[in-house]
């Protein structure tokens, strides 16, 4: 049991999402969901909550009672893991805190290597009675988080070693574009499907096996990552606009501008601070006011722009024409 924690989990209860597009972020199931936007739009939060909430309500309850949920935040580097991931999550779960678990080493790592920080709280979750029917009894969720920084690292040896539930690829667009299938094969390996209740497989449906013809429960395979628009060089730009229709497991959550009356986050950075960075950064047209204030992708720094005013969510189609 965690350390004086109440047993609501409260912060699923009080957490607002900073949008609707966020909401939808954090709710959508993947396989493989990123979301981008300008600086200050909530999206490493989002993230975090993503994962809380998936953990405590789509994750199966196994045998022990117990839902066992494991994730991994990846980012290019140690520092700038403690810098961004790292920082946001110690946040809201700081170590030591209320929903830490009560084990001797619940909070481990840190200072340029992996860090794993243990969850426990109760949460009300649907228990099969019989005859499909069901009833709520609060249910324990384990949530263990693991951070970790590819570095230099080979992208197969470094993931090797996952078995994991859900993936966090942290300003995903600093890592190798095969960072995102690789930390996605590693997801649906924890808790061993032998540990799973078996009338799981009542909510969650069965996959048969074509080869062998075993019957398995479909456990939830999430992949999340968050950005602030890059250049239109970089991976993210080539899978989310120019061949979207070749990666259909990804969904991308592009958030609006720090100055449009939708914009998100509107309570932790304000008008104002957008306006300021937009002036700073040399007007509305600069790449990096493209980027960081205007949540959008911007072109390359060579050669000549020939349509620097383009807008993706003005200029093109939200559906096939």
């Amino acid at each position: 049991m965690g350390q004086g924690r109440e047993p609501q989990f409260d912060l699923i209860r009080h957490y607002r999402p900073p949008g609707p597009v966020a909401a939808r972020f954090i709710k959508s199931m993947g396989p493989i969901d990123l979301i981008m936007g300008p600086w200050g739009s909530g999206k490493t939060v989002a993230c975090v909550f993503k994962q809380v909430r998936h953990a405590a309500v789509d994750f199966p309850i196994c045998r022990d009672g117990v839902v066992h949920v494991r994730s991994a935040a990846i980012r290019d580097t140690y520092r700038e893991m403690a810098k961004t991931a790292l920082a946001t999550w110690l946040e809201f779960f700081p170590k030591g805190g209320p929903y830490t678990a009560s084990d001797k080493d619940a909070f481990s790592g840190g200072q340029d290597r992996p860090v794993k920080h243990v969850l426990e709280w109760d949460i009300l979750r649907d228990w099969y009675v019989g005859k499909g029917e069901w009833e709520k009894r609060p249910t324990k969720v384990r949530f263990e988080m693991e951070f970790g920084a590819i570095g230099e690292q080979n992208l197969d040896s470094f993931f090797k070693g996952y078995e994991i539930s859900m993936g966090w690829l942290n300003e995903c667009d600093l890592v190798n574009e095969d960072a995102p299938g690789r930390l996605y094969g590693r997801t649906g390996r924890y808790p061993p499907r032998s540990e799973i209740m078996e009338w799981e497989g009542e909510r969650l449906g069965w996959h048969t096996d074509p080869d062998s013809g075993t019957q398995t429960i479909d456990v939830p395979r999430i992949v999340c990552g968050d950005y602030n628009p890059p250049d239109e060089a970089n991976w993210t730009y080539k899978r989310h606009i120019e061949e979207s229709e070749k990666w259909p497991g990804y969904t991308f959550f592009q958030q609006p501008s720090g100055l449009s009356p939708q914009a998100e986050n509107r309570i932790g950075k304000t008008r104002h601070q957008y306006e300021e960075e937009e002036r700073q950064f040399g007007g509305p047209d600069a790449p990096e006011s493209r980027r960081n204030v205007h949540g959008m992708y911007a072109p390359k720094a060579a050669g000549t722009v020939i349509f620097s005013r383009f807008n993706i969510l003005r200029n093109k189609a939200d559906t096939p024409l």
